[in-house]
């Protein structure tokens, strides 16, 4: 009886231990070694509610390329081919497809011209300019086709270093690398035992669930929670936050960004984030708003806020310093924030385009382009 169970032991083993070494030959055999922003071919539809978002209205749909980028697929050879990174406020999430502002930049960039231009938006929310730097690199490396890239980034370096304070630390390497991208290859600097392409593809189905249930709230109702937790704050912070520290770090990435565009001889475009806070919001303005936040996230956190006084002039310093950077490298930065206004015609809360607001940013960042169009 003994031997009979032992051997059907070692048989049980055996079958999952073939079958284990079946499956990772199969993902090796079908794996692209691409890296992806987004999940290729991913389609949501969000049901923006117009009392949580003020200029939004009807069903948003959001698809994503093969390419792992929000747009339509490319298929033209010859168009001047402009990818969009940033975070949340380039990913548009409740905008429908043609309303974001990189769509509607494609099409304005296309009005009275001899040349095709294809955007492709590659925003993904929570992302900061060290993210931005490995995905630049890993983008420029693997797609050669890219012509130009847009960059708006700021919000989220502010807010991290809100968040943690005088914990303020970069991130390392491995997290960046794997917050960056839903999906990429493997990565040299893994341990040994998760160098098997079974670990990998369990782990990105586990970040992709993840994302999926912490980011994609059809209607937009965390909104209103995270509004209630600024509006009942335990205090509101009227003093300048110690920003050094992120700002060292936003000038290093940024001009690594500019390094690497210009050492493979293409264009970069930065934006510098607008925001709706200003020393005299209106109430009805306050009350939009949610980010400030000293803590963990924005349901998790000390109860304390900065004030929107202290939240723009901090914006202000991100903003300045990457204008001096671009400057400093001759690299263009269009200085979207001083051209837009800072009510519900523009945001919905912070710092997130509406549809005129999208609209607004994309015609601006088009009649620029075209000034420089040979």
């Amino acid at each position: 009886m003994k031997k009979n169970a032992v051997r059907k032991t070692l048989l049980l083993v055996s079958s999952l231990l073939v079958s284990l070494i079946l499956c990772e030959i199969a993902l090796r055999a079908v794996n692209d070694d691409q890296f992806y922003i987004w999940p290729p071919n991913l389609k949501q539809y969000f049901l923006p509610d117009a009392s949580i978002f003020p200029g939004i209205k009807d069903t948003s749909f959001f698809r994503v390329n093969a390419l792992g980028l929000r747009g339509d697929e490319k298929n033209d050879s010859d168009a001047v081919n402009i990818v969009a990174i940033g975070g949340s406020t380039t990913e548009c999430l409740y905008l429908n497809q043609n309303e974001t502002w990189p769509a509607l930049l494609e099409r304005y960039l296309n009005q009275n011209s001899d040349r095709k231009f294809r955007v492709y938006n590659g925003g993904r929310s929570g992302l900061t300019s060290q993210h931005h730097v490995t995905q630049i690199q890993k983008l420029l490396e693997s797609q050669k086709w890219i012509d130009i890239i847009i960059v708006l980034q700021g919000i989220n370096d502010l807010q991290y270093s809100l968040a943690l304070g005088n914990q303020y630390a970069r991130k390392d390497p491995q997290t960046i690398y794997d917050e960056s991208f839903l999906i990429s290859p493997l990565n040299d600097r893994l341990p040994f035992y998760k160098h098997s392409y079974l670990y990998v593809y369990l782990a990105k189905v586990k970040k992709a669930i993840q994302t999926y249930k912490l980011g994609q709230d059809p209607h937009g109702y965390q909104y209103v929670q995270w509004r209630k937790n600024r509006a009942n704050a335990l205090g509101i912070v009227d003093t300048m936050p110690a920003l050094d520290s992120s700002l060292c770090d936003f000038q290093k990435n940024t001009t690594a960004i500019i390094d690497m565009v210009k050492a493979k001889r293409k264009r970069v475009v930065f934006l510098t984030q607008p925001v709706s806070w200003d020393e005299k919001m209106p109430i009805a303005q306050q009350k939009l708003c949610w980010f400030g936040w000293i803590g963990k996230n924005q349901n998790e956190n000390s109860g304390r806020y900065y004030s929107f006084s202290h939240l723009k002039q901090s914006m202000d310093k991100y903003n300045t310093l990457l204008k001096e950077i671009c400057a400093a490298n001759d690299v263009e930065c269009i200085a979207i924030e001083s051209m837009l206004e800072k009510d519900t015609t523009t945001f919905y809360d912070d710092c997130h385009f509406n549809e005129s607001g999208a609209n607004k940013a994309a015609k601006i960042v088009s009649v620029y382009m075209n000034r420089l169009r040979p």
